[in-house]
């Protein structure tokens, strides 16, 4: 008995390792006649599961030696990721008859889910310039648990876009360094933290600098200075730190008013003769005192209020960490606790406060950062200083 246990035994050893031999050479016979096709290529990634119609542009983004029009597909299963470059001309989901060199062309497969939860997680775009906003989209297969955002150093909320869809609106500060970055999402799951990366980058804005010797007028000593800062500290960011996780807005901002740019966003600023400097955080919309102010977008008002430094000022929470202000204001129409809708009077322009003539300071917070409001505005990012903008251009 014990003989033909070995025997046995034998047999299936020596056939074990002539399939692996069989196999091997098939595989390299396989390979020589078709090396004009392909060649494969093999590279340790982050993730083992990737969406196949975002992998061209992964690999684009971090291999720049697979030149365009590569195309490439992958084997998720076994680690390191195996990379197949096809010849030109092929597409993403087409089929190679390894045998007699024929391309079969075939839709393209459906996205393999990724970290086994996620049917697709989505930036609007992959550079953004100091200043924009970020959206991100996320649709899962089942509920996120305690999901979070951490982009450039600041940690921001998840929210609910439907059955299973997320989204969020980021914020690129107008300091912010630029280069390469990943955005994490963190999430448990079964009691355990997980989280996914995003690449993205960072490019610097389009800011210019202008002098202002008309607001030494004003005399901008270090008591005028600290005293807008003290307003800053206590209205506006008490009224930023005000949101709701519903989402208010309904459709596209639109511009506030009527009138000519008359200062950029981060744009440089030097008063005093340079001594001081800092960099302007809204756009400036100028027309006559008494135009019309009306809402960019629907929400609620949460500060309403006469300040030295800032004039008549109004801040509108429109959900999720959002925020528009008007400042320098000739009248205020609403108190805070008040609904508005998009397009709606709230106040009229004028030139309460520090500044040198009728116009509207006006800003669009996101998480307490402020950002360009050109990226909130259809069409708008190409305005310049001097540009014409009217809310009726965009509010329907």
């Amino acid at each position: 008995m014990k003989d033909i246990c070995v025997k046995i035994f034998s047999i299936l050893l020596v056939s074990f390792f002539y399939n692996i031999y069989a196999d091997d050479q098939g595989d390299n016979s396989q390979r020589d006649t078709t090396k004009n096709i392909y060649s494969e290529k093999v590279f340790n990634l982050d993730k083992k599961l990737i969406p196949t119609d975002k992998v061209i542009e992964f690999i684009q983004d971090f291999y720049p030696q697979l030149a365009e029009p590569t195309i490439i597909h992958l084997n998720i299963f076994n680690p390191p990721l195996q990379i197949k470059e096809y010849e030109p001309g092929t597409k993403l989901g087409d089929r190679i008859d390894k045998n007699n060199n024929n391309i079969t062309r075939n839709p393209a497969p459906k996205d393999t889910l990724i970290n086994g939860i996620f049917q697709s997680i989505s930036l609007d775009k992959k550079i953004y310039k100091q200043g924009e906003i970020a959206t991100l989209n996320v649709t899962t297969v089942l509920p996120l648990i305690k999901p979070e955002i951490k982009f450039l150093n600041r940690n921001y909320k998840l929210y609910p876009a439907g059955r299973n869809m997320y989204k969020t609106v980021l914020a690129v500060p107008m300091d912010a360094d630029t280069g390469r970055y990943f955005m994490v999402l963190r999430y448990e799951e079964n009691e355990a933290k997980k989280s996914y990366k995003i690449p993205f980058k960072v490019l610097p804005g389009d800011f210019a600098e202008e002098d202002t010797a008309e607001l030494d007028i004003h005399i901008l000593t270090e008591e005028t200075l600290e005293m807008m800062k003290f307003e800053s500290w206590k209205y506006f960011a008490q009224a930023y730190a005000k949101s709701f996780d519903t989402l208010l807005c309904d459709g596209d901002f639109i511009w506030p008013c009527t009138g000519s740019i008359t200062s950029m966003f981060g744009i440089a600023r030097r008063y005093n003769n340079g001594l001081d400097k800092w960099s302007h955080r809204a756009i400036d919309i100028s027309n006559a005192v008494g135009t019309k102010v009306v809402a960019a977008n629907t929400g609620v008002v949460v500060m309403a209020e006469e300040l030295e430094g800032h004039g008549k000022s109004i801040v509108i929470a429109h959900g999720q960490g959002i925020h528009t202000v008007y400042i320098h204001l000739n009248k205020i129409n609403v108190a805070v606790g008040d609904t508005v809708v998009k397009g709606q009077e709230i106040g009229e322009m004028g030139k309460t406060g520090m500044c040198t003539g009728s116009n509207l300071h006006f800003q669009i917070m996101v998480n307490k950062i402020p950002t360009d409001p050109r990226s909130w505005i259809p069409g708008a990012g190409r305005l310049k200083k001097g540009n014409y903008v009217n809310p009726e251009l965009v509010k329907k």
